[in-house]
């Protein structure tokens, strides 16, 4: 029921772009409030463009459902059985909880989100405080392996580039 929910919405907000782009279009003309005048601005950017849009919503629609099959991926890795659509129904709610956050990278906040909107979808808590914690684990892990290897390609490139520009010298001389 909640995938046929959010699946209508997605579906609405994606057919609602053109129509809502154009109406602010509209409000717009006389700019008197700094929302107003903010929003003036955004159109003037090419931000407001409809297909763009509908672009970008497509493409939020995406990542989402990608981390909903990650953190499934996830659950399964630790071997408790947690339904996607609960992982997907309380991202949301996390996301909201680690914007308003004070602590660095939303610390603890993130975990427990997770562990009370999992509970409150039907999933038990230790279950959901267990998954949490396994998510921050494979979440922190993944980025330092992707800086690791920028870090490394980083100094590759350094260490090529005065290579291959002394070879390029050497074979410009008579």
């Amino acid at each position: 029921m909640w995938t046929i929910s959010a699946l209508g919405m997605t579906g609405f907000a994606i057919l609602a772009i053109g129509p809502l782009i154009h109406l602010i279009r509209r409000q717009v003309f006389a700019p008197t409030n700094r929302v107003f005048r903010l929003i003036g601005k955004l159109q003037q950017s090419g931000l407001m463009n409809p297909a763009l849009s509908r672009q970008l919503m497509g493409l939020s629609a995406a990542r989402f459902a990608i981390q909903v099959l990650m953190a499934g991926q996830t659950a399964e890795a630790i071997g408790v059985h947690i339904p996607l659509w609960h992982l997907a129904a309380a991202m949301p709610f996390v996301i909201i909880a680690c914007v308003i956050v004070v602590t660095p990278g939303g610390l603890g906040v993130n975990e427990l989100s997770y562990a009370a909107t999992l509970h409150l979808f039907g999933t038990p808590l230790n279950v959901g405080a267990q998954w949490a914690l396994a998510n921050r684990v494979l979440v922190a892990s993944s980025c330092l392996v992707v800086a690791a290897c920028a870090i490394s390609l980083l100094g590759l490139s350094r260490i090529i580039t005065p290579d291959r520009q002394a070879e390029l010298m050497q074979e410009d001389l008579p």
